[in-house]
C-alpha cells in the first residue's frame, strides 16, 4: 500500500522519491532519488524530514536508493549523511562498490535500516547486467514477534541530558516573536503550546522497544519445580503408562500445586500492601486494580479489548476499538434523558439566596503560579499531547512566567484558551462484565497538563 504521507516530501530534481507499506508486516520500503546535480544539503535536510515523521519513528523502515554521495570516500557530505542517520537510529547497510568502471569504484547506491542488526540476515550487491550500478540485495527476518500483540512499545527516555537540553532550548527560543504575531492571548497560548509540543517530540521521540517479558514475581522455586514435576509426569503417562496409579499420582501433585500456587500469591499480595512505605490505602487500590484488570499496563482489560477489535495488525485493532468507544459514548450520551429545565429553574429559586455574593476572577501573581505549579501531584497518565504532569518540572522560569501573562490576560478579557480545552478520554475497565464490551468501560477525561496550572 503506498504512504502518500511519505511521497509528498518528494522534490523533482533533488529528492525524489516513493515509498509501500508491507500490510502485516509493519516494514515500510523506501526508495529514493538524488541526482547527481542535486543539492546535497538540501537532501539531507529532506532526509531528516523524512527520518523524524512518526510513521518512520514508530516502523521497521528499508530506504534503498541511488543518492550519489559516495561513502567510501571520506568528505564532509558522508560524514554528515551517516550522522543524520545515527541520530534518528538507522545505519547504512552498503559497505562495498556499488558502482564499479574502469577508473572507479564507488558507493554511491545506499541502503539504511532502523530493522534490528539480528534481524539483517543478508546484505549483497550483484550485477544483472542491465545497468552499470549492482543491484542491492537486502534480507531481513521479519518474523511473527513483530505480529505478535503487545511485543513492542513506544516510549519515551528522559535522561538528565535529554531534560538539561529541552529546558535550556525552551530557555533561550525567541518568545518575543510569538507574541508579535497575534494580540489575542488564546491564539498566543496555542502557539506557545505547539512550540513546546515541537521541543518535547524533538527531546523526547517516541523510539520502539522490545517487551521483556518476565514471570510473577510471586512465583517460587517450590511452585517451578512441583511444575517441572506434573510436566514429566504427564510426558511419562504419554509415553510409557497410562495406569491408575499413575492418573492417582498426577491428580494429587495438581491438587498439591493449585493449594501452594493460591497461598503464595495470597502471601505476596498481602506483603504488597503491608510492606507499603507510602499509603496503605493507596497500595491496596493498586493490588485491586491490578487484580480486577483495570490498569492500562501489560495484560490489561484495554489490551483484551484492542485484541478482539478488527484488523490485520495491532495498529489496526487499536483504531478499531478507538472508534467502537467514541461511538458508544457518543451514542450513549446523545440517547441520554435531556435536563428538565424548569425542574432546575425551581430548585435553583428554592435553594438559592436572593442576593448573590459577587464574585470574579482576580489576576493572580508568580508567586501564585509556582505554588500552583509545586501542588499539582505528578503522574504518569499522558494528555492529549502525550505529555504527563511531570512536563511542569521541565519548564524553565521564562515560560512559566510567559504563561502567566498570557493567563492573566485570558482573565482580564474573560476568555479561556481553546487549546487547553482538547482534552484525551481514557476507557478504564469497570472491573466486572465481558471485557471486549464498550458498556463496561467507563471514561476519565486527562485534561492537558498545563490546564492543570490555571
Amino acid at each position: 500500500m503506498e504512504r502518500k504521507e511519505i511521497t509528498d516530501l518528494s522534490v523533482e530534481s533533488q529528492f525524489e522519491i516513493c515509498a509501500i507499506e508491507c500490510i502485516g508486516l509493519e516494514l515500510i520500503i523506501v526508495c529514493v532519488y538524488r541526482p547527481p546535480s542535486g543539492d546535497v544539503s538540501m537532501y539531507l535536510s529532506m532526509l531528516n524530514n523524512l527520518l523524524n515523521l512518526n510513521l518512520i519513528k514508530n516502523s521497521n523502515v528499508i530506504i534503498i536508493g541511488d543518492i550519489n554521495i559516495d561513502l567510501l570516500t571520506k568528505c564532509n557530505y558522508s560524514k554528515d549523511l551517516l550522522n543524520t542517520l545515527k541520530q534518528s537510529g538507522f545505519r547504512q547497510l552498503i559497505n562495498q562498490p556499488t558502482r564499479i568502471t574502469n577508473i572507479s569504484k564507488t558507493c554511491i547506491d545506499h541502503a539504511y535500516s532502523n530493522i534490528i542488526k539480528s534481524d539483517v540476515k543478508n546484505v549483497s550487491c550483484c550485477d544483472l547486467n542491465l545497468s552499470d550500478h549492482l543491484c542491492i540485495n537486502v534480507i531481513v527476518d521479519i518474523h511473527n514477534k513483530y505480529l505478535q500483540q503487545n511485543s513492542h512499545v513506544l516510549k519515551r527516555t528522559f535522561s538528565e541530558q535529554r531534560k538539561q537540553e529541552f529546558c535550556q532550548c525552551l530557555d533561550t527560543y525567541q518568545w518575543d516573536e510569538i507574541l508579535k504575531k497575534t494580540s489575542c492571548p488564546s491564539k498566543a497560548m496555542e502557539l506557545v503550546m505547539n512550540v513546546v509540543k515541537n521541543k518535547f517530540e524533538t527531546y523526547f521521540p517516541l523510539k520502539k522497544q522490545l517487551l521483556k517479558k518476565t514471570g510473577h514475581k510471586w512465583v517460587n522455586d517450590s511452585l517451578r519445580k512441583l511444575r517441572v514435576k506434573i510436566s514429566q509426569l504427564k510426558n511419562y503417562i504419554t509415553t510409557h503408562s497410562d495406569s491408575v496409579e499413575s492418573r492417582t499420582h498426577l491428580q494429587q501433585l495438581e491438587n498439591e500445586y493449585w493449594i501452594k500456587l493460591r497461598q503464595v500469591r495470597s502471601n505476596f499480595i498481602n506483603g504488597c500492601i503491608s510492606n507499603c512505605k507510602d499509603d496503605m490505602g493507596r497500595s491496596m487500590w493498586r493490588v485491586i486494580s491490578t487484580e480486577t484488570c483495570k490498569n492500562n499496563k501489560g495484560n490489561s482489560a484495554i489490551d483484551v479489548f484492542v485484541s478482539r477489535s478488527a484488523g490485520d495488525c495491532v495498529g489496526t485493532r487499536a483504531a478499531a476499538a478507538a472508534a467502537l468507544l467514541n461511538r458508544y459514548y457518543i451514542e450513549t450520551n446523545v440517547n441520554n434523558a435531556v435536563p428538565c429545565t424548569s425542574t432546575a429553574l425551581t430548585y435553583l429559586t428554592q435553594y438559592l439566596p436572593a442576593t448573590c455574593p459577587p464574585f470574579k476572577f482576580e489576576p493572580f501573581g508568580l508567586d501564585e503560579m509556582i505554588f500552583a505549579c509545586k501542588k499539582i501531584k505528578r503522574k504518569e497518565s499522558k494528555d492529549i499531547n502525550d505529555m504527563s504532569t511531570r512536563l511542569i518540572d521541565y519548564l524553565p522560569p521564562t515560560v512559566i512566567s510567559l504563561l502567566l501573562t498570557l493567563f492573566n490576560e485570558c482573565v482580564c478579557q474573560g476568555t479561556y484558551p481553546s487549546v487547553l480545552k482538547k482534552i484525551k478520554v481514557q476507557p478504564i475497565y469497570k472491573g466486572k462484565g465481558e471485557m471486549h464490551l464498550p458498556k463496561h468501560y467507563r471514561p476519565i477525561s486527562l485534561i492537558p497538563a498545563a490546564s492543570m496550572i490555571s
